[in-house]
């Protein structure tokens, strides 16, 4: 077990197949900050794509989530992973992958006490959540709430995002963040 999280034991995990190369992965319980990256960063290596999902931190670190993925050509199956092993392990480089997004809005919310909401809209890419989720991470922001959608090949996805201990982000963040981001619309179609 990982020492810098005690907790792992107390995360229930599983992987139900929905049928052909779809499956649902089931996680409940205590995760820290980053595991969202992690998890997907470890699906991506795998050869899994996220096709959708939602999973919300409860308080205290705890969460509930439920992410539909499909095994691309040559993957592993995802009933062989350790799940909870992938959420906790550093993701390193996985997140390499380049994103570019279509479009994004980004604006205060009080949902969770006052977190930041961001809707993405790109094409879909495996690795692309853990590429942008490494480049959240680079701010502070962690996600307390997602919300997955991929619809034929295109990503809409919804993050409401907190700063370190769950605190609303700054000004300076947000305006920080935004700027980022536009660097990664694409300007051609």
């Amino acid at each position: 077990m990982d020492a810098k999280w005690p907790q792992i034991e107390k995360l229930a995990t599983q992987v139900v197949r929905l049928g052909n190369e779809r499956f649902e992965l089931q996680l409940d319980g205590p995760l820290a900050p980053g595991w969202a990256g992690n998890l997907a960063a470890g699906l991506a290596r795998a050869g899994i794509s996220i096709e959708r999902g939602h999973a919300r931190g409860a308080g205290a670190g705890v969460w509930s989530s439920r992410i539909e993925v499909v095994r691309t050509p040559g993957a592993i199956d995802p009933r062989s992973l350790d799940i909870a092993q992938l959420a906790v392990t550093d993701a390193g480089a996985g997140f390499a992958t380049p994103i570019e997004l279509d479009h994004f809005v980004l604006q205060p919310s009080l949902d969770h006490g006052g977190t930041l909401q961001l809707r993405v809209g790109a094409a879909d890419t495996v690795g692309f959540l853990a590429a942008l989720l490494r480049r959240l991470a680079y701010f502070a922001l962690f996600p307390i709430e997602l919300k997955l959608e991929t619809l034929n090949t295109r990503i809409a996805d919804e993050l409401w995002l907190c700063a370190g201990g769950s605190r609303t982000p700054s000004a300076a963040t947000t305006s920080a963040l935004r700027s980022a981001l536009q660097s990664l619309v694409r300007t051609s179609r």
